[in-house]
């Protein structure tokens, strides 16, 4: 979809080329020079329904989902593997999932996770490809239950909340 100019919200993505961008408001007070500041800037502070005191820094983080890979199809056929980080590499060796797999790369690919809606799979330029539904690819969007092969090896991503979900 091509853009022109959208009004953003707080955490919303932003896909441009094979980079993707995660929009978080700023909740700071605005220091710069008065010539810098806009009557926009101005409204969007007088409305705001968050008051920060002077000289604290605010940050919000999104809770992080839990991801489970279960390897459905080759080597260690049945384990089940959980992380709760942003980006869990996967290859052959010192990755955050090490599979025992010939036809995987040693930095294979990468899940970023930047939300529960927003799980993007890139490959790292690994030598026989990431495949999603039978589709080589180098960086998609996928969801929860989603399946995808690495080498010999397939992989099922399932999605939850909490350490008793999934």
């Amino acid at each position: 979809m091509n853009v022109q100019k959208q009004a953003l919200v707080d955490q919303d993505v932003i896909e441009v080329g094979s980079s993707t961008l995660c929009f978080f408001e700023d909740l700071r007070e605005y220091h710069g020079g008065a010539e810098e500041t806009t009557a926009g800037m101005r409204l969007k502070e007088e409305s705001t329904s968050h008051k920060v005191p002077e000289g604290l820094t605010t940050t919000r983080t999104m809770t992080q989902p839990i991801i489970t890979l279960e390897i459905i199809k080759g080597p260690n056929t049945g384990k089940k593997y959980k992380f709760k980080k942003s980006h869990i590499t996967i290859g052959r060796n010192d990755a955050d999932l090490v599979l025992v797999d010939l036809d995987i790369s040693r930095a294979h690919c990468i899940l970023e996770v930047l939300g529960p809606q927003s799980i993007f799979l890139k490959d790292m330029g690994s030598t026989n490809g990431t495949f999603l539904d039978g589709k080589k690819i180098q960086s998609e969007k996928i969801s929860d239950r989603a399946e995808f092969t690495v080498g010999n090896t397939t992989l099922k991503l399932s999605l939850s909340d909490s350490d008793n979900g999934g």
